[in-house]
């Protein structure tokens, strides 16, 4: 038991990701998403997607990174921002990768360091899995505002963010273009 405590401080901590609330709310609007929900819609589509189109990745990578990609949350909350600014974007991704670090510092070290190192390579895009996954985490929030239709967009600006958003997530698969055309 004594090697599982680790492992039991970090399953309480993660609880939290379903805690958190995202800009977006769910189609019935009763509350706002989760990014535990969020992930749990990412890995149906991954897996439906990688199979159905055929696409050779290393399907349980993907799925790691997609269950880990939103950790950082725990600690730095749904960090969100609806214009391109580099010095945003940096202060996100250093706000989500201390609260990453801080997290995953509940596991063992080899686990933890394995895990970081998954969590960059799905941030920089490093990986074909990686870059499936992150097209997967960019069409998922856009089928979710579709799900929502425009009237009950939480921000009526937010579609010039979300047509580049489009235009990202198919520039290593095309093939997911109809999913929102």
């Amino acid at each position: 038991m004594n090697k599982l405590k680790p492992l039991l401080r970090f399953f309480e901590k993660i609880e939290k990701l379903k805690t958190i609330k995202r800009a977006l709310r769910v189609s019935d609007q009763s509350h706002q998403e989760s990014p535990a929900e969020h992930s749990w819609r990412m890995v149906i589509m991954a897996l439906l997607l990688a199979e159905n189109l055929k696409i050779k990745i290393d399907i349980i990578k993907v799925i790691k990174m997609i269950l880990i990609h939103d950790l950082g949350e725990i600690i730095a909350g749904d960090v969100w921002f609806t214009k391109k600014n580099k010095k945003a974007e940096k202060t996100k991704f250093q706000q989500e990768l201390q609260g990453v670090k801080k997290i995953l510092a509940l596991l063992p070290a080899n686990q933890a360091k394995s895990w970081q190192k998954l969590w960059l390579e799905f941030a920089n895009r490093q990986s074909a899995e990686a870059k499936f996954a992150y097209a997967i985490d960019k069409i998922e929030v856009i089928i979710q505002r579709g799900d929502l239709h425009y009237a009950n967009w939480e921000r009526k600006n937010i579609l010039t963010v979300i047509l580049h958003w489009a235009d990202e997530a198919v520039i290593d698969y095309p093939q997911f273009k109809p999913l929102w055309k």
